[in-house]
């Protein structure tokens, strides 16, 4: 089940690539003009895939970290991008002098997701992750509406409803109601494919962004 963080992972990375070949403008969408930030979230989904099977495979206390650190990485990955979107530049105060806000929004990213991984101990993952979901759909809504901004509704419709499922999926799965541990579909790998189609969704949904 790890696999598909990986795959989505590097199918984002390759977008990213196109992306710097082609140099597109702003107006074709943030995530087009700014291939770095789909190539952090893609470096972050392949960290996520391998960092999890790390720890499925040891069930060691550092890969549990790599495992949760990763998906901190995910989420602040992917929560940036619409930070990004709406302020693709940033203005020096008192000055008229302006300049691209992504090399800011990555060294965050790299911080924070350094940050999270070394005191991943210090915070309860399924509350913090709780907090992150809600923002970044909210985030997301928000993209929606701007004037100016098209995005393709489809894809978070898709993210929305996959994410519920992957909720419920793991409720039942840690209340030992979903299968059977001998059963050939676990619970917690059902989870994990479905969680990753949310992180591609949500991907696709802010990257079909194009501007009027």
């Amino acid at each position: 089940s790890n696999l598909s963080y990986i795959f989505f992972g590097f199918y984002a990375v390759a977008l990213a690539f196109n992306d710097w070949k082609k140099k597109f403008p702003l107006e074709r969408g943030y995530l087009a003009h700014v291939p770095i930030q789909s190539f952090l979230f893609g470096v972050a989904l392949i960290y996520s895939g391998l960092g999890s099977g790390f720890f499925h495979a040891s069930l060691t206390r550092y890969g549990q970290q790599c495992d949760v650190g990763a998906m901190y990485a995910m989420m602040l990955c992917i929560a940036a991008i619409p930070v990004g979107s709406w302020l693709p530049q940033l203005k020096i105060l008192g000055t008229n002098y302006k300049f691209a806000s992504w090399p800011l929004i990555a060294l965050l990213i790299v911080l924070g997701s350094t940050y999270f991984t070394y005191f991943k101990w210090e915070y309860e993952f399924t509350e913090v992750s709780s907090y992150f979901t809600w923002v970044l759909l909210v985030f997301a809504a928000v993209s929606l509406i701007q004037r100016g901004k098209h995005l393709q509704l489809r894809w978070l419709i898709a993210a929305i409803v996959s994410i519920i499922i992957a909720a419920k999926i793991r409720e039942l799965d840690m209340q030992d109601r979903f299968t059977d541990p001998d059963s050939f579909f676990q619970g917690h790998a059902v989870w994990h494919l479905i969680s990753s189609c949310y992180y591609a969704f949500i991907f696709l949904y802010l990257r079909s962004e194009e501007r009027r």
